[in-house]
């Protein structure tokens, strides 16, 4: 990977990693919290959905649309996955602290790579 993509990654990723972490700062400020966990989620989601396929379009065209015939049984895993992660997330935020939401949340990349060390070798 050339040096212009690898720095225009990590700024990428940096940014979303800023752009997501306000999501515990809005669900904690919305009034009643705890009785809007399906409707919050679902606009998060389809805000997901239309930012990704927009993005596929636009460096696709309108061929973008053949990812979804290959996108196999990982990609249904990993879709299903997500959207639980998604629901998961905002239901922890309503019903317990955002502090231990976002522990739980900043150890994943270590349990992630703990069972890929053990699953992959």
């Amino acid at each position: 990977m050339s040096k212009n993509k690898t720095s225009s990654a990590m700024f990428f990723v940096l940014l979303a990693g800023l752009i997501w972490s306000f999501g515990p700062l809005v669900v904690r400020n919305m009034d009643n919290a705890e009785l809007v966990p399906w409707q919050y989620s679902l606009i998060r989601g389809s805000a997901i959905f239309i930012i990704l396929n927009l993005y596929l379009f636009l460096t696709e065209g309108s061929k973008f649309t053949n990812n979804y015939n290959k996108i196999g049984l990982s990609g249904i895993i990993g879709g299903i996955s997500l959207g639980i992660a998604n629901l998961t997330f905002i239901l922890s935020l309503t019903s317990t602290s955002a502090a231990v939401t976002l522990l739980m949340l900043g150890a994943l990349p270590f349990f992630s790579g703990n069972y890929s060390l053990y699953f992959f070798k």
